[in-house]
């Protein structure tokens, strides 16, 4: 059995890290247990190195 990453499909784009930019999220995406391949690439949301899902999922801080 594999552990995923959770996130959402859904209008990803998928970046290497090569690809990203600084205004872009770094959430990583793929299997757990090995090194990750791509990025989430949305605007990323405030001070926060993720877009808003990814910082409120990573944090569970529905306030910020």
């Amino acid at each position: 059995i594999h552990t995923w990453r959770v996130y959402v499909v859904m209008n990803e784009k998928q970046l290497t890290l090569e690809a990203l930019q600084h205004h872009q999220c770094r959430y990583p995406l793929g299997k757990v247990d090995e090194p990750p391949k791509y990025f989430c690439g949305k605007t990323r949301w405030g001070g926060y190195s993720y877009c808003e899902e990814h910082t409120k999922l990573c944090t569970k801080d529905e306030s910020k």
